[in-house]
């Protein structure tokens, strides 16, 4: 998935989210929201909280001046973190807006003639707009939002390190168990913009990218 995209998704999700939200708005000031489909169904709306785990591979595509070179340096690491957000629900057709954050230990060292480089980012945190469908008790759905993160990377002894933001999208399900128990699981794609660092007498930058799969379990109020 190219950071293109990405960006496409971003602006799509984030136009339905919104357009979906007005209209929520609009309708309970009119006292025309009609959720009776949802409130005698399986409704998504309103609040809710989890946590989930999962796994990730990171890519940090760096090049470098002094000497010229480029190359990628790959890592897998395990997440686990916390996400909230809220839904609006119309017949079957459900927004909402959600944020979530992450830890990991993601890392990744290279040899190049003998100078030893190392990348590595520890959380990341995104802020995103969701639309989906809702079949009963199982709500699919896409998602695209903005990231942050930070970036570390180092030259053998020297050290440096960087906030850094970018895009990220992706789709789930949710599947609910109870009336107020869900599990999720769900592919997340992020880019982030590229970091610099002067490190002794080299000039480097990296860009943060990752594909990650997670799982996860939630409480809806």
């Amino acid at each position: 998935m190219s950071i293109g995209m990405v960006r496409t998704l971003l602006a799509a999700t984030l136009m339905a989210s919104t357009f979906c939200v007005q209209n929520a708005v609009s309708a309970d000031l009119s006292g025309g929201n009609d959720n009776s489909y949802g409130r005698s169904h399986n409704t998504w709306q309103g609040f809710y909280l989890g946590a989930l785990v999962g796994a990730e591979r990171a890519n940090f595509n760096t090049s470098m001046l002094n000497p010229v070179s480029n190359f990628d340096m790959g890592a897998v690491a395990f997440q686990g973190g916390g996400f909230l957000g809220h839904n609006w629900q119309w017949w079957k057709f459900v927004a909402g807006v959600e944020l979530d954050g992450v830890v990991s230990k993601l890392d990744k060292e290279n040899i190049i003639s003998g100078v030893k480089y190392a990348g590595a980012s520890d959380w990341k945190f995104s802020m995103r707009g969701r639309v989906g469908v809702a079949l009963d008790n199982v709500l699919l759905y896409t998602t695209a939002g903005l990231a942050a993160s930070k970036v570390d990377f180092s030259k053998d002894l020297y050290t440096g390190s960087q906030s850094t933001t970018g895009v990220v999208a992706g789709i789930g399900a949710d599947i609910k168990l109870l009336d107020m128990l869900f599990v999720r699981g769900e592919y997340m794609y992020s880019g982030f913009a590229k970091t610099n660092f002067t490190l002794q007498n080299a000039n480097v930058t990296t860009e943060l990218t990752g594909h990650a799969l997670r799982a996860g379990v939630g409480v809806k109020f």
